[in-house]
């Protein structure tokens, strides 16, 4: 507004100069002023006059279109880099295309009722240096008129710097908003390049957005405010690893963007959603639920002076999908199961139990009111008897239910869904207007559409309430269709969320396949769920659906009935087509991809490590460095001690991100490749056509899954107890791996190197422990599998004879061996070289290899 006053009077300048030129002096000078119009009356005068009054209009329009390119946000000038001293080679014009890459695209996506990762959006159009030639006339003029009216408002100056310990590579980056404003120049380190220019494109980034009109969700709160670099870089990170699968890397990342910014309601709504396609219900309905209490805490009367209304309109829609979803997991059948599960039946807990039981007890107070009060308004409608308090209060291992037939466990389902009917229609009257908020996706009819979902899994638990032995009887096909034609109005839907929760509607019966196949109505029920589903896909663009297509294949545990039909099969080879044939899903892929990403996750720790061992037992030269040779026993003892966790605590996501970080971690400090394990897809590797019998192929295939998971967590459970122990209780590898780390530092401390032949020969140990741990994770069941895992225990011993006898090589049969060939005098010269080393304190002398 100052400058658009300075616009304003210059226009008026103008206009007085243009008056009196027209009009002429004044006839008398009675006065200062009149005088001052006649002496402006005059040539000379009035060209000054005019020259001021154009400077100043064109400044004060260069000072207002420089802050609407700032706002809207215009283009942004990235030069190209430049490189500190000590840089050594590097792509510059490489590294600048990418941080212009990286800079250009930004995930923002209004909260949405079903979970999916946000797809990238054009952010500002970034472009390089560029300029007019001005060494004539009309190069001046335009030189003018480019001064008055410039192209970007924003400019980032980059350097390249390089330092000697990790991370080693750095940016230092700047971010200028003309003419004269701008942050901090902030240097950002990673362990390559391309990581370094990535998180400071992110910092660059989280610089300009809050200036911007696109700041919008998850950022409406930082309008106006400086926001942390590392906040967003930890959001984008979080989007990218989701968007390939890297699930666990991806709620690490979440969680730390919430420890920036703990208030962010779009962010936690991300994380519950996440844990979702984690089937970590219990988790999501905490998150969902801790959003409501904060968001319940607020202030009421009045609005915060720093919120402005895209802020109060982000946390409301995140408010409304996250209730959403409170009544999308209390009407579901997991959130019960994951309620009742708890320690093994031998008593032993692992982190995961140790998880849920925290959960459970701080829901327990919240949701044990909220019950009580449903059982009451209910009372007359209940199958259930017993108490909700009984039904909600923790359980000892031995007296958990042990099956989804139990009679506690359907009575707690039945309580959970009569409470999410009721929350949705306080849903219904207090968002009203909310839900027709389409940047949303929620609308009136997807709410009712649910609560027709939760009534035929209410009715559908009473039948079995009332008898628990006899198969529930299937609702017809044609009372489902006039329900759902109830709901339309008379008119077809026109959201994609509508036609999903209908398709939802016919294909929640399927997962009684024993009821629909005996009453022969399984194909009706498919055939109608298909075609909602391809109605839904017509009214969704392609980033949309291609954010759910997870979720919709493989994750919602609604449609698992359904895609083990047929009609399924073909709805995905046409409207998800792939490079091979479409085959058969099995009721829960989710849980066999889960499986399978636990397999691969120890597979490729395994192929990493074996070939590290081989390649140092290889470079190992005349005098190993003590501390190197040290450092490496250390990352061992650390990655068996996380891999023996993962074995036993796989259902735990952090165990999991446990040693993926301390493999990233590693893999920088050794110069390798990162580990990329993602949750991998059921086409990827599809159960074999000829194994599925075509007269019951759905039968076929869940066998085949359940057996596959049952297999997974069998050899998972050995490889638990047949790895490498940490604990000082434990006699084996470790013990006497630490054992020889001392005698290595008084070896040290004497002037003393460790013997390299001894260290090939356990480099070649320790390869062959990890390359027999991935043949036994890749051994078919059977036969082969128990091989394997008789070859893998047998090493294990045989490593700890090997350390436990490193000290006293000498009488170790496998160890004289190793040091015979590891030279090429005489045996006896050999001997007396050895017996030499051992009782003087020089160093060895170096081993012909």
């Amino acid at each position: 507004m100052g400058w658009g006053s300075v616009f304003a009077a210059g226009i008026a300048m103008l206009a007085v100069l243009a008056y009196m030129t027209g009009s002429g002096p004044p006839a008398e000078s009675d006065g200062f002023f009149d005088a001052v119009l006649i002496a402006s009356s005059h040539t000379a005068p009035t060209v000054a006059l005019v020259s001021v009054a154009l400077v100043t209009l064109a400044y004060s329009f260069r000072h207002i279109w420089l802050e609407w390119l700032a706002y809207r946000p215009g283009r942004i000038e990235v030069e190209p880099f430049t490189t500190g001293g000590s840089v050594g080679e590097c792509d510059v014009e490489q590294l600048t295309l990418q941080f212009r890459k990286r800079l250009a695209g930004v995930r923002l996506q209004a909260p949405k009722p079903v979970p999916g990762a946000a797809s990238e959006g054009d952010f500002l159009e970034v472009l390089g240096r560029g300029g007019v030639d001005a060494s004539n006339m009309l190069g001046s003029l335009l030189s003018l008129v480019r001064a008055a009216k410039p192209r970007h408002a924003w400019q980032v100056h980059g350097v390249l710097v390089e330092r000697q310990e990790a991370p080693r590579f750095g940016l230092t980056v700047q971010v200028v908003q003309l003419p004269d404003g701008g942050s901090p120049p902030e240097t950002v380190w990673g362990a390559s390049w391309e990581e370094a220019v990535t998180t400071a494109a992110d910092y660059a980034t989280a610089a300009i957005l809050t200036r911007t009109r696109l700041c919008r969700t998850p950022w409406a709160t930082w309008r106006r405010y400086v926001m942390p670099g590392r906040l967003l870089r930890a959001y984008e990170s979080g989007v990218d690893f989701e968007r390939e699968r890297r699930y666990d890397e991806a709620l690490d990342c979440y969680f730390r963007a919430s420890v920036e910014d703990p208030k962010n309601m779009a962010l936690r709504l991300h994380i519950g959603q996440l844990q979702e396609k984690l089937a970590l219900h219990l988790d999501a309905l905490a998150t969902y639920m801790g959003m409501l209490s904060v968001d319940g805490a607020r202030p009421k009367g009045r609005l915060w002076r720093h919120d402005g209304f895209p802020a109060r309109a982000e946390r409301r829609r995140a408010r409304l999908v996250a209730r959403y979803r409170c009544v999308i997991l209390l009407g579901g059948s997991e959130l019960g199961a994951q309620w009742w599960r708890t320690g093994r039946p031998d008593g032993t807990w692992t982190e995961r139990d140790t998880r849920r039981r925290e959960l459970r007890s701080r829901l327990r107070g919240d949701l044990g009111k909220g019950m009580q009060k449903v059982a009451e308004k209910h009372e007359d409608h209940r199958v259930g008897t017993r108490d909700p308090a009984k039904l909600l209060e923790e359980v000892a291992p031995a007296e958990a239910p042990e099956s989804s037939d139990d009679r506690r466990y359907l009575e707690l389902r039945e309580l959970f869904a009569l409470a999410a009917l009721d929350e949705a229609q306080v849903l219904l009257a207090d968002s009203r207007r909310l839900l027709h908020d389409r940047r949303v996706g929620l609308s009136p009819e997807s709410v009712r559409l649910t609560m027709l979902c939760i009534e035929l899994r209410l009715e559908w638990l009473r039948q079995r309430l009332r008898d628990v032995d006899a198969a529930a009887t299937p609702p017809r096909v044609e009372a489902i269709t006039e329900r759902v034609k109830e709901i339309e109005h008379g008119s077809e839907f026109t959201r994609w969320h509508e036609h999903y929760n209908a398709a939802c509607a016919y294909a929640l019966p399927l997962l009684d396949h024993r009821s629909c196949e005996a009453t022969g109505v399984s194909a009706a029920f498919a055939r109608e769920a298909v075609e909602r589903l391809e109605k839904a896909t017509g009214h969704a663009d392609s980033a949309y659906i291609s954010g759910r297509r997870d979720w919709l294949l493989s994750e919602d545990p609604d449609l698992d009935g359904l895609r083990a039909h047929d009609a399924f099969k073909d709805f995905e080879a046409v409207y998800f087509p792939a490079g091979g044939a479409t085959r058969l899903r099995p009721p829960h892929p989710q849980r066999l991809e889960s499986s399978r990403y636990v397999v691969d996750l120890l597979v490729q720790t395994s192929q990493l490590l074996e070939r590290t061992w081989h390649a140092r037992g290889r470079a190992l030269d005349g005098h190993p460095d003590v501390h190197t040779v040290l450092r490496w026993w250390a990352d061992e003892q650390e990655t068996w001690r996380l891999v023996r966790a993962l074995a036993v605590d796989y259902r735990h996501w952090r165990t999991r991100f446990e040693l993926l970080d301390h493999l990233r971690r590693w893999a920088d400090a050794n110069g390798l490749d990162r580990l990329a394990v993602k949750f991998p897809l059921y086409e990827e590797d599809p159960f074999c056509e000829s194994r599925l019998d075509q007269g019951s192929s759905a039968a076929v295939a869940r066998e085949l899954a359940d057996a596959a998971v049952k297999d997974a967590d069998a050899r998972l459970a050995a490889i638990g107890e047949a790895a490498p122990k940490v604990r000082d209780t434990d006699p084996p590898v470790v013990r006497n791996m630490r054992m020889l780390q001392a005698t290595l530092r008084t070896q040290d401390s004497k002037g003393r190197g460790p013997r390299r032949f001894l260290l090939a020969a356990l480099c070649d140990h320790h390869a062959a422990l990890w390359q027999l741990l991935r043949e036994w994770l890749d051994a078919e069941h059977g036969k082969e599998c128990e091989n394997a895992e008789d070859a893998f225990r047998a090493r294990v011993a045989h490593t700890e004879s090997v350390w436990h006898d490193a000290d006293s090589w000498w009488r170790n049969h496998i160890l004289v061996a190793a040091a015979a060939r590891g030279g090429a005098r005489p045996a006896a010269a050999l001997a007396r070289r050895l017996l030499h080393a051992e009782n003087g304190a020089t160093r060895e002398p170096a081993a012909t290899p």
